[in-house]
């Protein structure tokens, strides 16, 4: 059988010239070719970078109605007895909503910075609190958590798929 320069070995350990599975090797004249266009897509990339500035998290709609929703299931699960948290549940938002930050193009030092801002909890504890109020939660009145939790978890809302109830 005969082979093509641009075809010859395989990126498979094991194959052989002869083995029937040529695989692909680029030949110089391919990988010229890749390089320059590699070297392009990054130089695009990073003549964009500055322009595209990224606004900071907080203005982010969605993370802040994550992050508002993961409050307000804390609140009911500390609050209410009879309503607990879905902890894989919860574990697996966390990631997809880091995994979505991540790829609007914030690094991870970015996340965890906003994260651990205490200024940037203490909104989204107010936040969460206002909510609560707005539906009714009295602070001190475990009850009214517990109705609150109920209905979240009734309606399938982002803080109700955080919880599960025995009652």
């Amino acid at each position: 059988m005969r082979h093509f320069s641009a075809f010859r070995g395989s990126v498979f350990r094991g194959a052989s010239r002869g083995s029937g599975f040529p695989g692909f090797r680029p030949v110089p004249a391919a990988r010229a070719l890749l390089a320059l266009a590699l070297a392009a897509v990054l130089a695009t990339a990073a003549a964009r970078a500055p322009a595209q500035a990224l606004p900071p998290l907080r203005e982010n709609a969605h993370v802040t109605r994550s992050l508002v929703a993961a409050m307000v299931g804390e609140g009911i699960r500390r609050a209410c007895p009879s309503i607990h948290a879905r902890l894989l549940v919860a574990l697996r938002k966390a990631r997809e909503l880091e995994r979505y930050a991540l790829g609007l193009g914030y690094s991870k030092e970015e996340i965890q910075a906003f994260i651990r801002d205490p200024e940037e909890k203490a909104r989204i504890i107010a936040l969460a609190r206002a909510y609560m109020v707005e539906k009714g939660v009295v602070e001190g009145e475990k009850e009214t958590y517990c109705r609150l939790g109920r209905a979240e978890i009734a309606a399938g809302t982002l803080t109700g798929q955080l919880l599960w109830s025995w009652k």
